[in-house]
């Protein structure tokens, strides 16, 4: 028991050695951080993307007579394929992949750009498109 009373008396002189004060320090109202929700990622309003007008090319309406050759000369090299499969292509599209055709034996475009242009309209055709570009290859002078 005295042991307790020792113990009492000394805590009693400890603390009243230290200044509380300095230990506990008051919150200042104007230091503290107000934590804002996070907001929801919210995507921005897309415009309706408008069409882009076609790029023109040099296509004279006279076409040069050595590309009807070329491309007759392709023509007769499907018949003799197996894997060729004809493309149907309605007569609403026959200027365009004419123009199309003759823009690649032109060299106004590239063959990835007439294989692209190609199977947006005829995804199914790879091999004709493919077979179409290494025909003009191959007849081009």
């Amino acid at each position: 028991m005295t042991n307790k009373i020792i113990l009492i008396l000394t805590s009693f002189f400890l603390i009243g050695c230290t200044n509380p004060m300095d230990m506990v320090q008051p919150l200042d109202v104007k230091k503290t951080v107000k934590v804002q929700p996070k907001k929801k990622y919210k995507p921005k309003k897309v415009s309706k993307v408008t069409k882009r007008k076609p790029v023109r090319y040099n296509i004279p309406k006279n076409k040069p007579q050595e590309y009807w050759v070329v491309m007759k000369n392709v023509a007769l090299d499907t018949k003799q394929d197996k894997k060729y499969k004809k493309m149907s292509i309605p007569k609403s599209q026959k200027k365009w992949f004419r123009e199309l055709t003759y823009l690649l034996w032109d060299r106004q475009i590239t063959k990835h750009k007439f294989l692209k242009e190609g199977l947006k309209k005829y995804p199914g055709h790879r091999y004709e498109l493919n077979f179409i570009i290494n025909g003009m290859r191959k007849h081009h002078k």
